[in-house]
């Protein structure tokens, strides 16, 4: 898809959509992002509930800092 756009769209990327973010989750993280567990439940306040986008990067390294996924190929790219 990626490819598609640049070639359709030059200087547009392509951005991960919420619904697409939130089904690839368990597969990237695994058992950690089921539901009602306490890193769902704060990826959704983030997702969610963030105003700025400095809140949003603040909100989303504590993520990644509190759950240990900092080297979490996933949690990296998205």
């Amino acid at each position: 898809m990626d490819i598609a756009i640049a070639n359709c769209w030059p200087g547009v990327a392509h951005l991960w959509c919420r619904w697409h973010i939130l089904k690839t989750g368990r597969e990237g993280i695994g058992p950690l992002f089921n539901f009602g567990t306490p890193l769902y439940n704060q990826f959704h306040k983030i997702i969610n509930d963030m105003l700025t986008i400095d809140e949003f990067e603040k909100a989303w390294h504590q993520l990644l800092v509190d759950f240990e996924l900092t080297e979490n190929e996933f949690m990296e790219r998205t």
